[in-house]
């Protein structure tokens, strides 16, 4: 009985506290949104309303502006994907350009569901140039001990919805490899990423291998 008691009364306690709680957040729900009773249904319904849907955009705060190195790459932002076989998808998100750079994300999903790696991909205006920076993580999020330390590229040029970056004249500090160049190219709704390899000397008796050329068109389908 003592035992039970006890509990009766700590949920009792309990209640009491939670009744605190609630009038706590219907509080504060009145003086950020002025009015608490339809807190919850407009959380609920943002998704799918178009009337909460722009009050939500009412409510996003003005972005800085793009600095003038970085406006011209626009045309990146959004999500791009791109289907491979064996059910494969790649998909990128590029932010649009705020302030001094924009932020890229990249993921491959195999057919079994597996994430084999991750790329973050910077684009800034720093030291008189845009600089691309990049690192490259394992799926269980681990540094790659071949590139625990990011790519640097700088932008070459950019034309229209094109933009090509290339390695850093210090190969040490660019750690971009065997890497030549990198160019995204729009068109319409495709976001098509170009990698291209640099010569290579052949080995003793190799015949000499062209240079490899890896393209991926992806199609945008989000902001």
């Amino acid at each position: 009985m003592t035992r039970m008691k006890n509990t009766c009364l700590s949920a009792a306690a309990f209640a009491r506290m939670a009744t605190a709680v609630t009038a706590t957040v219907m509080m504060v729900s009145t003086m950020f949104w002025g009015c608490a009773s339809t807190a919850t249904t407009s959380a609920t319904t943002s998704a799918t309303t178009p009337e909460v849907a722009e009050t939500a955009d009412a409510w996003r705060p003005a972005m800085p502006v793009a600095a003038d190195q970085i406006e011209p790459l626009g045309f990146m932002a959004g999500t791009w994907v791109m289907e491979q076989r064996g059910g494969a998808v790649i998909e990128e998100h590029w932010m649009a350009p705020a302030g001094n750079g924009m932020l890229g994300s990249f993921r491959r999903i195999l057919g079994n569901g597996v994430i084999p790696f991750y790329e973050f991909t910077q684009i800034v205006a720093t030291e008189g140039e845009v600089r691309l920076r990049q690192i490259h993580v394992h799926g269980t999020f681990d540094t790659d001990p071949r590139r625990k330390d990011p790519m640097v590229l700088r932008l070459e040029k950019v034309e229209g919805t094109m933009a090509s970056f290339v390695p850093l004249e210090d190969a040490a500090a660019s750690n971009a490899g065997s890497l030549a160049r990198v160019t995204y190219a729009r068109v319409g709704d495709t976001l098509t990423v170009r990698v291209e390899e640099r010569p290579r000397a052949a080995a003793e008796g190799e015949a000499p291998r062209e240079p490899q050329v890896i393209e991926l068109p992806m199609r945008r389908v989000g902001i």
